[in-house]
């Protein structure tokens, strides 16, 4: 069996690839336990990962994976593979979940694509018809952008479970309904321009493909046409494991 890792700044999502598919998630702070009780149940061979998160965390992984005899293949960003191509030199600046998100959707499209994927953080990524990424943007998640006003102002409340589906015109009625309301009043009209820029950029069709963790009824507020995929990172990973 081989087991994919995709390690993001606060959680981790896997998948254990055998007869069948078994997917799974959890805080970073757990996964070294989460890792040896996949090991302990599980006769897995190698790991694939990709970590976008401290170097800290990959080293409690790979410590875990060598008491198991199990070698890790962490994913390493290439100038041109997986039907990607970059310009200027700008595969040295983008993350490599970026990266195997936008191979995953380049394997299920022949058209030019954007991919939103929605983590801590929430970044978009333009690709032409051909593979070539013209570049992309990042937006600070829901919970980044509630901190930010907790850690920087007086106000005496904590980080709450901000939903983007409560998009609409209310105006809130208190701080913390405030505070609740802000991510979407940011996020959803910020990434819906910046998707139209990008259709609008571009003569032939463009897909919109959504992944991470967000509610499905957010999707048509950030595109009419967007299709949510669950875990483009780990399909990229497992295409990864095949070159």
């Amino acid at each position: 069996m081989e087991l994919f890792l995709d390690i993001g700044n606060t959680s981790t999502k896997w998948c254990l690839e055998g007869g069948s598919s078994q997917y799974g998630k959890c805080e970073n702070t757990y996964l070294p336990a989460a890792i040896v009780s996949i090991l302990d149940e599980n006769d897995v061979s190698k790991i694939y990962l990709s970590n976008v998160g401290k170097s800290t965390i990959l080293d409690s992984v790979a410590l875990k994976a060598t008491k198991k005899g199990v070698k890790i293949n962490e994913a390493k960003l290439r100038g041109e593979c997986l039907g990607i191509k970059f310009k200027d030199g700008y595969e040295t600046q983008i993350g490599v979940d970026r990266w195997l998100a936008i191979a995953a959707a380049k394997n299920i499209t022949q058209n030019a694509f954007c991919v939103i994927d929605f983590g801590t953080t929430v970044t978009i990524d333009s690709v032409t018809e051909e593979g070539l990424h013209l570049g992309g943007l990042i937006f600070p998640g829901a919970h980044l952008i509630q901190k930010a006003i907790i850690d920087n102002t007086q106000i005496n409340l904590t980080l709450s479970a901000p939903s983007l589906a409560r998009y609409d015109a209310s105006l809130a009625t208190s701080t913390r309904q405030a505070l609740d309301l802000l991510p979407s009043k940011l996020l959803i009209p910020g990434i819906r321009d910046c998707v139209k820029n990008i259709i609008d950029s571009q003569k032939n069709i463009v897909n919109v493909y959504v992944t991470g963790r967000i509610e499905k009824e957010v999707i048509p507020y950030l595109s009419r046409d967007a299709q949510f995929h669950k875990g483009l990172v780990l399909e990229g990973l497992k295409l990864y494991s095949k070159i």
